[in-house]
This record gives C-alpha cells, structure tokens and sequence, in this order.
C-alpha cells in the first residue's frame, strides 16, 4: 500500500503542477455532501486509518513536498479504489497580516463520515465552501 500511496502522491503532485484545474476537477467527485451516514463499518474505520498512516509516512519521507489537496486527491483515490464512501471538503480562512490587506488561506481535508481522514489538524479553523461527495 505504500507504492499506492507514493505512486498516487506523485500523480497528483504531477496533476496540480503540470495540468490546468479545468481538466482534472473532476476527480475531485460531484459538489455536493454525500447523504449523512453516521454508521461507518469497523472494517472502513481500520482501512480509513491505515491509509491516513500511509500518506503521513510518504508525506514526512519525502520532506513535505505534498500540499493538502496533493494528499486529500490521493487519500480519495484509495478509498474510492476500496469502496468506502468519502466527502472532500474545501475551506478558507483570513489570515492576518501586518500590512492593512488580509490574505485568505485555503486548505483540503477527507473525511468519510463521522471519521475525519486527511487534513483533519487545523481543518477547524477554515469554513467550508465546498463539499465533493464520492464513493
């Protein structure tokens, strides 16, 4: 599972770089939430969590190279690839500046229902925009 998630990361950092968004958004799934599912299987917690683990380790081994939607892209791709349901969430928050303009921050996060898979750290502190459910 470490080659998917190495050979997905790279895909996806060679997507984002290299490809302009009109042509990949839609792997991004359809907007909109996915119907609320709060009963998630044991067996998807325990897959949900493993490839969490996975994409940390690559992520950290090659020197953070991988942005959050990087990760998010390839976290979904594996679930998808195993049939678990996920929602790729996209949320912005104003950072301050020192100067009299605020910049914006943005940042991609999975979750699969009630369990929150990549992106979780600091995802509390961005408001969502836009939700692409999958399955």
């Amino acid at each position: 599972m470490y080659a998917e998630a190495f050979v997905r990361l790279s895909s996806a950092w060679l997507l984002i770089r290299l490809v302009p968004f009109s042509a990949w958004r839609g792997l991004m799934g359809q907007p909109g939430p996915l119907p609320q599912s709060n009963a998630a299987r044991d067996q998807d917690k325990a897959i949900a969590s493993e490839i969490a683990s996975l994409h940390f380790v690559v992520h950290r081994v090659f020197g953070t190279r991988f942005t959050c939607l990087m990760l998010a892209l390839s976290a979904r791709g594996m679930l998808k690839v195993r049939g678990i349901p996920s929602e790729l969430v996209l949320g912005v928050k104003r950072k301050p500046d020192n100067s009299q303009t605020d910049k914006l921050g943005a940042h991609a996060w999975v979750r699969s229902g009630p369990i929150e898979i990549i992106g979780q750290e600091g995802s509390e502190d961005f408001t969502p925009v836009a939700v692409f459910g999958a399955y």
